[in-house]
């Protein structure tokens, strides 16, 4: 008996269908649905938080205890939600008692127990007005970006702690900055197994080893991340003009070093003609195609960022002029 392929006796093999492509109308409606799903699900998460507010403050309000001491009764499966507690008539009254020269309040001298419940309502949403407006979910000042640190670490923690007493989950955690602008401290999240690994094994104190990963962090963005800073601090974000602060506070600082001077003027003029200056200080390894100049004539980034890289390699430098080079000096006409 012989057997024979279908295509040998060329009949086609029936393969899967390929969908028909879809219409432009078709995506559309697809799209549509799809953000329309997406948002009802957001607004159902909205309610599921505010719910679980209201569940915590209850309890905390019910047996006089903390907030986030109740947070810590309540296990949500290791998920980790940021406050979002509602405007109390404490407060708000606060709030809008500073806010009364704007004329959405009117002043007075009653404290806020003594008003009726139409006015503190009132004063409710005046707050919760202003904190949906400032609600943008990014964080730029240092002080809130402390806070959204500080709370969130402090749930982390928690819950970590949570799932150790749970399960027996050990952990290590180190966190730090990134940025030398940023202003937070390295924290450390340690388990006692986790704690007991880094003392003894890697012979490291934690605190210790936290602070040189926050060394490391800050330093990874090398001189880049100074420009940043400096251009930030001081220049208004102008990173040419900060490369240029930075070039000359090293020009100074080795000119200073070599003449043991801290008055002086660097003498540009003399340079840029190959001589050396009254001091007999002269410039090597100018990295330019242009002769030696003022860093005000350089216009270019690219430019400005070549003098740099040159200088921070020591490839541009300055140093006491040969004997030659002094007599050269003295025996050109003026």
């Amino acid at each position: 008996m012989t057997v024979t392929s279908t295509s040998e006796l060329g009949v086609k093999s029936r393969g899967r269908a390929k969908p028909a492509p879809k219409s432009d109308e078709q995506r559309a409606k697809e799209k549509e649905d799809n953000l329309a799903r997406k948002m009802k699900l957001n607004a159902a998460i909205d309610v599921a938080i505010n719910q679980i507010d209201e569940i915590i403050e209850a309890l905390a309000d019910e047996y006089n205890i903390g907030f986030t001491q109740a947070c810590s009764y309540v296990h949500l499966g290791g998920r980790i939600f940021k406050d979002r507690r509602r405007p109390t008539i404490q407060n708000a009254y606060r709030f809008c008692w500073a806010r009364v020269e704007d004329g959405r309040w009117t002043e007075s001298d009653d404290e806020y127990k003594s008003l009726s419940r139409n006015d503190q309502a009132k004063l409710i949403a005046l707050l919760q007005g202003d904190r949906d407006q400032r609600e943008t979910g990014i964080v730029g000042k240092s002080q809130l970006r402390l806070h959204d640190i500080r709370t969130t670490m402090e749930k982390v923690e928690i819950e970590l702690g949570n799932l150790h007493m749970r399960s027996g989950f050990e952990y290590i955690v180190f966190g730090c900055r990134n940025q030398v602008d940023h202003y937070t401290s390295p924290t450390v999240l340690l388990s006692e197994a986790g704690c007991d690994f880094i003392s003894h094994y890697l012979k490291f104190e934690p605190p210790k080893l936290a602070k040189h990963f926050d060394a490391f962090a800050t330093n990874r963005a090398g001189m880049n991340g100074v420009i940043r800073r400096v251009a930030s601090d001081e220049h208004g974000g102008d990173k040419k003009t900060a490369t240029k602060s930075i070039i000359m506070g090293m020009f100074k600082k080795m000119y200073s070093e070599l003449t043991k001077r801290d008055a002086f003027r660097l003498d540009w003029t003399a340079w840029s003609k190959g001589r050396p200056d009254r001091r007999n200080v002269i410039i090597r390894g100018w990295p330019l195609a242009t002769p030696p100049t003022t860093l005000s004539n350089i216009h270019t980034a690219g430019e400005m960022n070549k003098l740099l890289a040159a200088v921070v390699d020591n490839t541009c430098y300055f140093e006491m002029a040969t004997r030659k080079e002094r007599d050269q000096t003295t025996t050109e006409p003026c």
